[in-house]
């Protein structure tokens, strides 16, 4: 992922019980304006994504509340499934499977460590359109492509009738793994809108995992695989009852 276009801004949280910093260090700490880490205990507020804290360093997302010309609708993360990219077929194989089940339990890890329960629906969002993306316009896996992009078009419906434009947009890595590279900028829901928006979001999960499910029924050599990636949208449920 090559960041964010137009001007990136950090939000820098303040660690707890920091000693031994002088302000050079800390000039030479900011200076890095994608990763920054702290010494000591602290907290990065509903930011903090990344390792532990209790090894003393402190992993902080990434804000991106100015970011210029950022259309977050159309936003999406980079997935693993590269082989699917293009208009070529993309024929059932357990590989090409397994690749887009992956992708989709990678959602689970990146949407709920560290993400604040009013950025998941977004987090989610973007991995379905982006996973949507990478799938070909033919192939074996064309109902897939459609069922997770109209599963986006709903869940990004629920996200702008409760979106909180005072919020930073936030950038965790995926599978919160600190080298991996960063979503594209997520959007929050209102807190007071959290708990309904999630229980809708609920609601679209179990669709897009049915329509699946039942589009694998024929022809039947697509059966056990759309089941498995029926399986694991169905297990995405995991993102939205455990904040």
């Amino acid at each position: 992922m090559n960041g964010t276009r137009g001007k990136t801004v950090v939000l820098a949280v303040m660690a707890q019980a920091v000693s031994g910093l002088t302000m050079p260090a800390m000039a030479n700490v900011v200076a890095t304006p994608v990763e920054i880490w702290l010494p000591g205990p602290g907290t990065a507020a509903d930011l903090l994504v990344g390792p532990d804290t209790g090894d003393g360093q402190v992993y902080l997302a990434q804000s991106c509340n100015d970011c210029e010309g950022e259309e977050t609708g159309n936003d999406e993360v980079e997935t693993t499934s590269a082989e699917a990219r293009g208009t070529g077929a993309f024929t059932l194989t357990e590989g090409n499977t397994g690749r887009i089940v992956s992708v989709l339990r990678e959602a689970n890890v990146t949407c709920t460590a560290g993400v604040p329960e009013e950025y998941r629906l977004d987090c989610l969002r973007n991995y379905y359109l982006a996973l949507a993306n990478s799938l070909p316009n033919t192939g074996d896996y064309v109902p897939v492509k459609k069922a997770l992009r109209e599963g986006a078009a709903k869940l990004d419906a629920i996200i702008k009738a409760n979106v909180d434009t005072s919020a930073p947009k936030i950038r965790p890595h995926q599978g919160n793994l600190p080298d991996a590279p960063r979503t594209k900028p997520l959007r929050a829901v209102k807190k007071e809108a959290a708990k309904e928006a999630a229980r809708q979001a609920e609601s679209v999960i179990a669709e897009t995992s049915l329509v699946i499910l039942r589009a694998g029924e024929d022809p039947t050599r697509r059966t056990a695989h759309y089941a498995q990636v029926s399986q694991a949208v169905e297990s995405n449920l995991v993102i939205l009852r455990s904040a």
